[in-house]
């Protein structure tokens, strides 16, 4: 109805944006049928009426019955379609598809009527609450409901300074009735007007699209809707159903429609005239307006949202591999945000030829020589259906001008700052504003490198971890993005380098600020995904020689991994493991029958340990050099050996806890107040910090000594009277170990700040001990004790205490279960 009566349609009716080039149409101008010359002539004169024609509007009216007609008294016209598939093929365009096929093919059942008009007193707007009917899709007998019915609320305000309109394709359902469904929420549509008033455009909003939920002939799930809807009809399609059967094509076509219905209005209504658009959507919706972009030339930009499908069958390969080893929320392998598709075997058949012809027909990638206009891409880091960084596999082949946002600790529901987002990005089209220049390259070690001849009002470096494995979706234990300021490097250069995890991985991106027309507009750039090594478990085997009872155990490993250095054979010899070389042992002191290493350097050219002789330092050069005992002392140990291997760390006993260096050999380190035995058992890179434990009068506590302050006591946890220090930081700043309360040990953490922290032990387990930490301490590795043995265990802030096997099981490295004693005495 139109102000109560019937509106007579034109069908289907739209204006062309003229082309370029006005010998060369691009295939994806829309056929038009104009079903009665008396239509056409109505038409017509209207447009005559409002001064409107090709010359000077860039618009021009065009029939089409199957093939394109035109009438003979326009022989510019006619000349323009002649020599259009020759334009084509000069220009390289894509060749046309089912969905142009689709979308361009008259259809008798598309109508509209207004159901109401409301002009708010005092608003500055009308907003004109419309029943479309897009299309018929599909028979009866193979679809119920198959009539596609929308509200659309199209929102003219009193002033319209611009003829570029704001399309904003939604969601919505029937209500299992078949009907057009009901309107959109006043907070929607006074969002939608106060936007319309400000940038004085028209803005409308589409429901029901798709349309749903729509029931399958045969099918027996009652009423299919959003992702189930598409894949079932995929699935149609590739069982061998005809080229119309993906859904894309009806709900790109409702758009189509829409904007036919918008343009109409505002010319019936109030003499506006609409040339362009700005298109949008989320999810479903966002792929519909990719689409929608590849085949009308109405569309100015585009700011689809979550959705990031682009080269689909790379990404989803991609997905499937990012969540290998996952088991929270997945089905077949995938997020089970795909659900719908797995269940239906969509992805499985990508390599078929129906699955090529599939993505050929809705992957918005294969039509991107199309999508030259303004894209803003507005997404969310925890993304339930498309990984992070799946990016990488379509943005840099995307033509003209094109920008991200990532909106982080958001997932596909997004939050209100999309809103602004494309609310800013919507006023920049309008307006002509200029968009930041913004450009990077993903650097073959990881990094990102950010060049932008627009100076940003801010700059920030994302980031994120996951120490279990690639799963960075919204609601994922311990996910969380964090932000820090990011400096240039040089006039408009930006660099961010996040290194690999030890476990699991790290995601980051860069946001950057502009000041673009008096709006403060954020853009990101892609998401860039770094993991751990592929986690590997390798027996080291034994010293060639051991007898019955095979035994071996690697105490020490270098800073880069490379070397790992311990004890082999009944009668222990201290051996060197490389790569390259395998389990070699190091021999014995001339005098000794007996060696065991506990310490290496940072390149593993030097080895530390002891011997029937005492403590004992090997090199790759002098092999062994005997550093005796302390004054007294029968027995003695090194434990530890500085980075370069200059300075060595331990005990004799009786004597207490040493250090050595070559100008002074052993030094005692002597003991805490009250105590008569000290252990030093770890020293910090540069040699300035050791730590260890000392008797004292109450028990036994933890220490670290350095040049300048000697023994200092670091306390116990509460309610313990022991403590020991095992581990030290590169810098000396973080101690582990462990202290006993109770029967049980519990492994610590220490630093300056926070002092001694107890990190628990997991249920039903006895203890704890801590034996290692990494180089900036955010690691630390050690023993859990059960009562039928020993697992190991790794430690972060963000995970917590993680049993080594459980997680190694999770990547699928099966070797270390056979293991039944098992302790992580060391770190890289």
């Amino acid at each position: 109805m139109l102000n109560g009566k019937l509106f007579p349609m034109v069908q289907p009716l739209a204006y062309i944006r003229k082309p370029k080039n006005k010998f060369y149409l691009r295939q994806r101008c829309r056929r038009v049928l104009l079903e009665s010359l008396e239509s056409r002539q109505l038409l017509t004169a209207d447009l005559i009426t409002h001064d409107v024609g090709w010359s000077n509007t860039e618009h021009a009216l065009v029939s089409a019955i199957g093939q394109v007609s035109v009438p003979s008294s326009n022989p510019e016209l006619a000349a323009m379609f002649t020599s259009m598939p020759e334009a084509i093929q000069a220009e390289g365009e894509a060749s046309l598809t089912a969905l142009d096929e689709y979308v361009s093919m008259p259809d008798a059942s598309y109508n509209f009527e207004i159901l109401n008009i409301e002009s708010p007193l005092g608003q500055g707007y009308t907003h004109y609450d419309v029943r479309m009917t897009s299309q018929t899709w599909r028979s009866a007998a193979e679809v119920v409901w198959n009539r596609w019915q929308h509200r659309l609320s199209i929102i003219i305000p009193n002033v319209v300074s611009s003829s570029t309109s704001l399309l904003i394709v939604d969601g919505g359902d029937h209500g299992l009735t078949g009907g057009a469904g009901d309107g959109f929420l006043q907070s929607e549509l006074s969002q939608a007007a106060s936007l319309a008033v400000s940038t004085g455009t028209v803005v409308s909003r589409l429901s029901n699209v798709p349309y749903q939920p729509l029931q399958f002939a045969g099918d027996s799930v009652v009423g299919r809707a959003e992702d189930g809807l598409i894949a079932k009809s995929y699935r149609e399609f590739l069982d061998g159903g005809d080229d119309f059967w993906p859904a894309l094509l009806p709900m790109v076509k409702s758009a189509v429609k829409a904007m036919d219905t918008v343009q109409a209005v505002a010319m019936s209504q109030q003499s506006r005239i609409v040339s362009d658009f700005v298109v949008t959507g989320a999810s479903k919706r966002g792929w519909t307006t990719w689409l929608t972009a590849a085949v009308d030339d109405r569309v100015k930009a585009i700011a689809p949202m979550v959705i990031n499908v682009l080269n689909m069958q790379v990404q989803m390969d991609h997905h499937r591999q990012a969540y290998e080893g996952v088991t929270q929320s997945i089905v077949g392998g995938y997020s089970s945000a795909v659900r719908d598709y797995v269940e239906q075997g969509i992805f499985d058949r990508w390599a078929d030829p129906r699955g090529q012809e599939l993505l050929r027909i809705v992957d918005p990638y294969q039509y991107r020589s199309r999508l030259t206009m303004p894209k803003f891409m507005i997404n969310g880091t925890g993304d339930q259906f498309f990984v992070p960084d799946s990016d990488q596999f379509f943005y840099d082949d995307l033509p003209g001008v094109k920008h991200i946002r990532y909106i982080p600790n958001v997932g596909h529901g997004l939050s209100s700052e999309a809103s602004v987002s494309l609310e800013q990005f919507y006023r920049t089209i309008v307006s002509d504003a200029q968009l930041p220049n913004l450009n990077w390259t993903v650097e073959p070690d990881g990094s990102i490198t950010v060049d932008s001849p627009t100076e940003p009002t801010a700059v920030l470096l994302w980031q994120a971890s996951n120490a279990m494995n690639r799963d960075f979706r919204q609601g994922t234990p311990g996910v969380t993005w964090t932000s820090s300021p990011l400096t240039a490097v040089s006039p408009g250069r930006y660099v961010a380098q996040v290194p690999s995890p030890p476990t699991g991985a790290s995601a980051f991106m860069v946001e950057l600020t502009y000041d673009v027309g008096g709006q403060s507009m954020k853009f990101t750039t892609e998401v860039v995904v770094r993991e751990a090594a592929t986690p590997t478990f390798t027996p080291l085997s034994f010293l060639p020689g051991t007898s019955v009872q095979p035994f071996s155990a690697a105490q020490a490993i270098s800073s880069d991994g490379s070397t790992v250095v311990g004890r082999s054979k009944t009668n222990p010899e201290a051996f060197r493991w490389t790569q390259a070389t395998g389990m070699v042992g190091i021999g014995f002191p001339s005098g000794a029958n007996r060696s065991v290493a506990y310490g290496t350097s940072a390149d593993g050219t030097v080895v530390v340990g002891e011997s029937a002789l005492g403590a004992f330092r090997w090199t790759t050069q002098t092999g062994f050099q005997n550093l005796g005992n302390l004054p007294g002392g029968t027995l003695g140990r090194a434990t530890s050996v500085s980075g370069d291997g200059s300075v060595v760390v331990g005990w004799s006993s009786p004597g207490g806890a040493f250090r050595w260096i070559e100008a002074t050999g052993l030094q005692s380190l002597g003991f805490l107040p009250g105590g008569n035995l000290s252990r030093a058992n770890a020293i910090s890179h540069d040699g300035a910090v050791i730590v260890g434990y000392s008797t004292t009068s109450l028990g036994e506590e933890a220490f670290r000594w350095t040049q300048s302050g000697g023994m200092v006591g670091l306390g116990t946890l509460p309610g313990s009277s022991v403590s020991r220090a095992e581990g030290v930081s590169s810098d000396g700043s973080v101690i582990v170990g462990s202290s006993l309360v109770g029967n049980s040990n519990v492994a610590f953490r220490w630093t300056q700040a926070s002092g001694m922290v107890s990190l628990g032990f997991p249920v039903g387990s006895l203890g704890s001990s801590a034996k290692a930490t990494s180089a900036d301490g955010t690691v630390v590795v050690g023993t859990v004790h059960y009562s039928d043995g020993d697992k190991a265990f790794y430690w972060t802030e963000r995970t917590g205490m993680v049993i080594l096997a459980e997680y190694l099981l999770a990547q699928n490295v099966s070797e270390f279960s056979q293991w039944s004693r098992r302790s992580a005495d060391g770190i890289s």
